[in-house]
């Protein structure tokens, strides 16, 4: 993605700097980029409206005030929740953040590390994923890789645009290789250990 080699260490901020701030919020983020990370890592959850937020879990049960899937919310019922307040009374007031706000905090001043996730079984933030990354230019700048533990949605994302580095998430359990039919850049599919 630039000079630096992929076989030198990156650090790679996995859900912002999530010992010192909440978890995928801003203020996790903006530690992040402070501390010099070479990519700031975040997961999508997609709202039943169709807007992708960084959240981890299915549900906004363990880092909010709310319960309930993400996806059965609206974008407005996610965002009033505080995503601080069981973190710490520091950051009470804290709000969930949607992947677009993030990309407009930061723009190419950062790389980001971007993981896809089924909803509800299917593949639906992929399309809406390569839009956001092609309207604020990450795509052609070369500020992005994406991740994911579905095969499925790489190959998607690969037919959309073939330029984008993408890695195969696995579990430490899993002991089948994978092969898939993906080629990117070097002719190679990285693959992430969880």
């Amino acid at each position: 993605m630039n000079a630096k080699s992929y076989s030198d260490p990156l650090i790679i901020a996995h859900r912002g700097a999530n010992n010192i701030a909440p978890e995928e919020t801003l203020p996790a983020y903006i530690d992040a980029v402070k501390n010099h990370a070479d990519f700031i890592e975040g997961d999508l959850r997609q709202t039943k409206d169709g807007v992708l937020v960084l959240m981890h879990d299915s549900t906004v049960n363990r880092t909010t005030n709310g319960k309930g899937y993400v996806s059965n919310k609206t974008y407005h019922q996610v965002e009033k929740l505080d995503a601080g307040v069981k973190f710490s009374k520091k950051y009470r007031g804290t709000r969930v953040l949607n992947l677009e706000n993030l990309i407009r905090h930061f723009g190419t001043k950062t790389k980001y590390y971007i993981e896809t996730r089924r909803v509800k079984g299917k593949l639906t933030m992929e399309s809406l994923l390569l839009k956001i990354l092609n309207k604020y230019h990450l795509i052609s700048k070369r500020k992005v890789i994406i991740e994911s533990f579905y095969p499925t949605s790489l190959k998607k994302i690969h037919k959309m645009n073939k330029n984008i580095p993408l890695v195969l998430l696995i579990k430490h359990n899993q002991t089948v290789i994978l092969q898939i039919n993906i080629s990117v850049i070097g002719k190679r599919l990285f693959m992430g250990l969880d």
